[in-house]
């Protein structure tokens, strides 16, 4: 599957029980008094009131800590209790969602992470979507352009679309979809217009080992489109915007992978986006005949023509190498 999942990993050492030869000073365990008594015999009294103090430090969170984590509980009771003036009775099929919406829009986009919270807290009842919808619903283009050119409001538009995108989408969501990509999209004049085809070189591996089984040697890893540094992907939800290239990137540091930037008239790359904005929670992933490869290669066919690679995104990067259209190549390292 080639939606990714990450984990995030941590280790501890243990500091030996003398002073390191480094002069760096070694961790605290618990301490008994005899233990304090032995680390001043071991490193004197100066060190272990440093390590006192740093270990106080380390535990106590620093004002600036204390005022974030205050404001996050704000927010989350501010968000239940806006949920809750729209919700009679506290019944979730009783939301008044388009209320709820309406509210919201005349705060944005300064109010952009109660906006988000509001569709975070909606998750449970799967009603993000739904909030989601009536978000775009209730407002004009011209209000979607401005929460968008909004560097806050850009993170919100940004959760709208995930919240509405899928392996199922309703003609709502996709109807609605359409409005927040074109929003995001216009609201990014300063971008340079240019496409990238992003190819990674492994996937998840049993989807490898079944697609080179299937289609033949090379088959295997991904493929992906950037138009003005926002990524798409056609995978098991059908096409799906994945962000930023710095965002997407990020999370496949693990693999390695190369981008072919295109030679593409702007007017014509204006028109690649907009029909991947068109396509945003359509699509049916391998059932259809296509896959992530097949289904870039039909959404550049005004630039590139028919390429068939026959499934195979190895093979589809060698067809781009080869094809007059690619401008340069830039190639990205997996990081341990």
């Amino acid at each position: 599957m080639e939606h990714a999942r990450e984990e995030a990993a941590t280790q501890e050492t243990a500091a030996p029980a003398g002073a390191p030869a480094s002069g760096a000073l070694p961790a605290l365990g618990p301490l008994t008094p005899a233990g304090v008594t032995a680390l001043q015999r071991t490193i004197g009294n100066a060190a272990v009131g440093g390590l006192m103090r740093q270990r106080r430090l380390q535990r106590e969170p620093t004002a600036e800590q204390q005022a974030e984590a205050h404001k996050q509980w704000q927010r989350r009771a501010d968000a239940s209790r806006l949920i809750s003036k729209h919700n009679f009775l506290g019944i979730p099929a009783w939301l008044r969602v388009d209320a709820l919406a309406t509210e919201l829009l005349d705060r944005l986009p300064a109010d952009w992470e109660l906006a988000i919270e509001c569709i975070a807290q909606l998750v449970q009842g799967h009603q993000d979507n739904d909030l989601a919808v009536a978000l775009c619903k209730n407002a004009s283009d011209e209000k979607l352009k401005a929460i968008a050119a909004d560097a806050g409001g850009a993170k919100l538009m940004f959760r709208i679309v995930g919240s509405m995108q899928g392996l199922t989408t309703s003609d709502a969501e996709k109807a609605q979809l359409y409005r927040a990509m074109t929003a995001i999209t216009r609201s990014r004049g300063g971008v340079p217009m240019t496409i990238e085809v992003i190819t990674f070189r492994s996937g998840f591996k049993p989807l490898d080992s079944l697609g080179e089984m299937w289609f033949g040697a090379g088959a295997k890893g991904h493929t992906a489109v950037i138009v003005a540094d926002l990524v798409y992907s056609f995978d098991e939800r059908g096409w799906v915007m994945e962000g930023s290239k710095g965002e997407y990137m990020g999370r496949n540091t693990h693999r390695d992978a190369i981008g072919q930037v295109l030679k593409v008239p702007a007017d014509d790359a204006v028109a690649i986006q907009d029909g991947l904005n068109k396509s945003i929670g359509r699509g049916v992933y391998f059932f259809s005949g296509l896959v992530c490869t097949d289904a870039t290669a039909l959404s550049l066919v005004k630039v590139l023509g028919a390429l068939d690679a026959k499934s195979n995104p190895q093979k589809f990067a060698d067809m781009l190498a080869a094809s007059g259209h690619v401008d340069s190549t830039n190639t990205y390292a997996k990081k341990p």
